[in-house]
């Protein structure tokens, strides 16, 4: 996944000319367009249907670098356009599974409601093992706690026991806060809390034995 800026970031022109023009010219002129579009969207409070479309065929982008900056900025629009929320719902219902992906980004960049329930719970459902996955993880990253129901019944579906372990995580940091997997001699313990990214640490039985609910109580979400 490649870094993702907001539409509104100063750092965002700096980012363009230092990393996007060197290494991908050619996304140059599509991005400055996604990012205008944007912005114009912003500035003007409405995204018209025109604009819509411009900006959902850049989402629609195989190069990452602008389809998933122009998912992100789609999804900028959410919390206060419902013309971008149902273009996000167009990616989600493509048959291409980069654009679910990106529709699955456009989230990250919105307030946790609605289309984020019914995104997740569609995706968490999908045919493709990476948007599955993505899904979960977005599932604990925004705390939808209200798809822990979904999220049990992708487990019980899911045929990939490497996924259906990573699900099982996920199910475990988004009903409680945390996950502990015994291994051996060892105990594996991750916290997460919501638009955060994992906490990690591996202690020994002894180790955990004094140490793992305190140092759970220092990292875990209140599930409550």
């Amino acid at each position: 996944m490649s870094t993702i800026y907001r539409a509104s970031g100063s750092e965002t022109d700096s980012w363009v000319r230092e990393y996007l023009q060197p290494r991908f010219p050619e996304l140059v002129k599509p991005f400055l367009d996604a990012l205008d579009l944007c912005r114009r969207a912003h500035s003007s409070g409405a995204l018209t249907a025109m604009d819509a479309q411009k900006l959902l065929a850049h989402a629609r982008s195989t190069r990452t670098p602008l389809g998933e900056n122009a998912a992100a900025f789609l999804g900028e629009l959410c919390d206060s356009q419902s013309a971008a929320c149902e273009v996000v719902r167009t990616l989600a219902s493509s048959s291409r599974v980069h654009e679910r992906v990106n529709a699955l980004v456009a989230l990250d960049s919105c307030q946790a409601g609605e289309l984020h329930v019914e995104i997740l719970a569609s995706a968490l459902a999908d045919r493709s093992a990476r948007v599955r996955a993505l899904a979960a993880d977005k599932v604990v990253g925004h705390g939808v706690k209200s798809l822990i129901a979904e999220l049990d019944s992708a487990i019980a579906r899911e045929k990939d026991s490497k996924l259906r372990a990573e699900l099982t995580t996920n199910r475990a940091l988004l009903a409680y806060g945390y996950d502990v997997r015994h291994e051996g001699e060892f105990v594996y313990v991750t916290c997460r809390p919501p638009r955060w990214s994992s906490t990690f640490k591996r202690f020994s039985l002894a180790e955990f034995e004094n140490e793992g609910n305190e140092w759970i109580a220092a990292h875990k979400v209140n599930a409550e």
